[in-house]
């Protein structure tokens, strides 16, 4: 008997009555799904503050680690190649400073949190020390 109360309840609503209640309804469904939206756009958000964090800045190390390579190599070519005294004493200043700005570019490379695996990084300051070592020798 109360299935068809309830069904005699709706039934003998007004016409006006049923459509503000599926409006209204409507209207719910649509504000959670809106929160729910929202919820998940401030997810994406942070999302890509982390990757930006992490990926980006370790780009940005990555390049001034490679600048500084570059001119390391760039001064000792210039060293060896010097024919005058001062020049080779500038250039032999200039590799000396350098290979201190290597040093310190992979430092900042590695706390950026760079994505390669750690023994990539690993493998790459191995091989710059046996360059350094090379350059040292001479």
């Amino acid at each position: 008997m109360g299935a068809s109360r309830r069904r005699t309840f709706f039934a003998d609503l007004s016409v006006r009555v049923k459509v503000l209640t599926a409006v209204t309804a409507a209207a719910l469904v649509a504000l959670l799904v809106g929160i729910v939206g929202l919820a998940a756009l401030n997810a994406a958000s942070h999302s890509a503050q982390l990757i930006y964090r992490s990926n980006l800045a370790s780009v940005e190390a990555l390049g001034q680690l490679r600048a500084a390579a570059i001119q390391a190599r760039v001064d000792l070519a210039n060293q060896v190649l010097s024919v005058a005294d001062a020049d080779t004493e500038k250039f032999t200043d200039a590799v000396a400073a350098d290979l201190q700005a290597v040093a310190a570019a992979m430092t900042v490379y590695r706390a950026s949190m760079p994505a390669p695996e750690p023994q990539l990084i690993d493998d790459l300051q191995a091989n710059w020390e046996a360059y350094v070592a090379v350059v040292n020798e001479r």
